[in-house]
């Protein structure tokens, strides 16, 4: 590369013709270069006379460059051949199609001895598959192979990660469609002796049977994300959709369960390839950032970031959403891959703090289309945890005083305390436009009468809750702004915590305010319309007699009932429709279509027969003793 923001081709070497297409690749760090591993079969011919060559090794020399220059094409070396090897075991089928599907190599690591590696290739299209581990420390062939993992007939590899949780301690997780094993082996890089390897795999997790057809969803990617946690994307039948899961190992009597499950936007229909990149750990704590990439078949990339807190109960967070890219190539994506990250050490003679030095993560995808694409993430230092230590001067001067992460500290706080900030606001604000249809005495106006179910009349104020609901969501926007203005991002940490706790209560009292509205609305005493007081008037016992129905005018809207003595009520002053005044019978109308008595296209026919009085008081006795229910 001669820049940064520029992708230049630095060496490059012409395969055979006859031969395969590369299939497979990973590289080895050295002193002036890197060496690479990759999967090439060999021709045709010689498959099926038995020999296939697929293993090869390559010498790519880094160019010299001067100090501060970036790398020239024109002082390149050219890329040089190592050797080719075949490693799997000879093909029994009649056509020769094995090939070096899947290509993995353990973390580098560094020791005084430089670092010691084991890697993991897995067949395709073999009669009988297999996933061989070979020793990758050096130059690595057919001499190099420590163990050899025969996989269940019919079956492949879909996927394989193999990680050194500790010194010579390696541990190979492998997934086929339905299933994910795990394999563990002691491995000493001096003697090159391994031990455990001739041990059965352990199941880990089988996915669940769908009750649709019969169909599973089929684990396609698989990778460690710590000793205890593997990362798995699946695919669900058919092709609609995917999913990332978490799963935690743990005893043999129960090896795997999914403790983080994480869906895929819809527009990703299938994966088709996951990378992860940890970041460096607290010296003290062992807390650490993982960034997770997933890449679909509609020619996205979705960036995740998972923390991994070992000292928690919970030590492996949800999956926080930190980037999407959209349209990355215009074909379909066969790999993405993160480069290595590594902690950057203080300089004792500088006086730049490591703290201010930028610092950054590469993901790079290639397509069917043959292109290539290298987007560049950003990291952000965060303090870390004081602790106990033996010698707390000697970690004081040798550790940094910061870890490396995705977000700064607080973002991703801030991040999901924005989103909180939203949803209190919409809240906020739909509570302020039902205000506006709220009356001064705290009911429901007409219009919104008019949705309600016949008869319902709600009988709680909403304006308090409202206004309580809207201060306290003024109130946590306020503190939020004022928190994190101009302070560090461990205060800032503190900070949203706190304001959380605000936002969380003004969002559960609106919440419950809602639920009360719903509930008044729901289970309202239903106030029955007038036309059928009239028709059950007309058909009672004793609609011979003198009764008759009345509307009187309580403070909290028009009620209406039945009275056996249509006497009593004139001589208490009520008066039929016809008897009122033209402004009467509307202001009347009014409250009867409010309190959902009445409507306008009923007409004014079933309201001539009865009485209407403004005393309440006056006939409230006849009324209590006569109601007919």
């Amino acid at each position: 590369m001669s820049s940064p923001a520029e992708i230049t081709t630095v060496s490059d070497l012409d395969l055979s013709s006859s031969e395969d297409s590369v299939q497979s690749l990973q590289n080895i760090a050295t002193k002036d270069g890197l060496v690479v591993i990759a999967g090439v079969n060999s021709s045709a011919s010689d498959q099926q006379a038995g020999k296939n060559e697929h293993f090869r090794t390559y010498n790519v020399p880094f160019p010299p460059r001067n100090k501060g220059d970036f790398p020239s094409a024109e002082k390149a070396a050219p890329i040089t051949s190592l050797g080719q090897s075949a490693i799997f075991r000879p093909s029994t089928a009649t056509k020769k199609e094995t090939y070096q599907r899947l290509l993995r190599l353990s973390r580098p690591d560094s020791r005084e001895a430089g670092s010691k590696r084991l890697g993991a290739i897995a067949t395709g299209f073999a009669p009988k598959a297999e996933i061989v581990l070979f020793d990758a420390s050096e130059t690595p062939d057919a001499s190099s192979v420590r163990g050899r993992i025969n996989l269940p007939e019919g079956q492949e590899a879909n996927d394989i990660d193999i990680a050194e949780h500790k010194s010579g301690q390696f541990g190979l997780v492998y997934c086929m469609d339905d299933a994910v094993y795990l394999h563990s082996c002691t491995y000493d890089f001096a003697t090159k002796m391994s031990k455990n390897s001739t041990e059965a795999p352990i199941l880990l997790y089988t996915t669940p049977p769908s009750q649709k057809h019969g169909f599973q969803k089929r684990l396609r990617c698989v990778r460690w994300l710590s000793p205890h946690h593997v990362l798995l994307a699946l695919n669900t039948a058919n092709k609609t959709g995917g999913e990332l899961l978490v799963l935690r190992l743990s005893s043999n009597d129960n090896p795997g369960k999914i403790t983080v499950r994480r869906s895929l936007p819809r527009s990703i229909k299938s994966v088709v390839s996951l990378a992860t990149c940890p970041l460096d750990a607290d010296p003290g704590s062992g807390d650490r950032q993982i960034i997770v990439a997933v890449a679909g078949q509609d020619m996205s990339i979705h960036i995740f970031s998972l923390d991994y807190s070992p000292s928690k109960s919970v030590q492996v967070s949800k999956f926080n959403h930190y980037k999407s890219l959209s349209d990355v190539h215009s074909l379909s994506i066969s790999k993405i891959a993160f480069s290595n990250f590594y902690a950057p050490s203080q300089n004792p003679t500088s006086t730049m703090s490591i703290a201010t030095m930028p610092q950054y993560v590469k993901l790079a995808s290639v397509s069917m289309g043959n292109t290539v694409v290298v987007d560049t993430l950003t990291l952000s230092s965060t303090p870390t945890k004081p602790h106990d230590t033996a010698d707390a001067s000697t970690v004081k001067r040798n550790s940094p005083s910061v870890r490396w992460v995705l977000s700064a500290a607080g973002t991703e706080l801030l991040r999901s305390w924005t989103g909180i900030l939203m949803v209190s606001f919409t809240i906020f604000i739909t509570a302020y436009l039902l205000q506006s249809y709220i009356n001064a005495t705290g009911g429901f106006s007409t219009t919104v009468r008019s949705f309600l179910p016949p008869g319902a009349r709600p009988g709680l104020s909403v304006p308090e809750a409202v206004s309580k609901q809207a201060a306290a969501a003024s109130n946590t926007a306020e503190n939020v702004a004022h928190l994190v203005q101009n302070k560090p991002p461990q205060v800032i940490n503190h900070a949203s915590a706190n304001a959380a706790s605000a936002i969380w209560e003004a969002v559960d009292y609106a919440t419950h305010e809602a639920s009360a509205v719903r509930s008044a609305i729901t289970h309202a005493t239903p106030i029955v319309r007038l036309r059928d007081l009239v028709s059950r008037l007309s058909s009672h016992a004793h609609s011979s007699a003198t009764g008759a129905v009345v509307v009187l005018d309580a403070p909290s809207g028009p009620t209406a009932s039945i009275v056996p003595d249509a006497e009593t009520l004139r001589n208490s002053g009520a008066s039929k429709f016809e008897e009122l005044t033209p402004e009467e019978r509307e202001r009347w109308k009014a409250a009867l279509a409010a309190a959902g008595q009445w409507s306008v296209g009923e007409g004014e026919t079933v309201l001539k027969s009865i009485f209407f009085s403004q005393v309440a008081a006056v006939v409230g006795g006849a009324v209590r003793d006569a109601v007919i229910h």
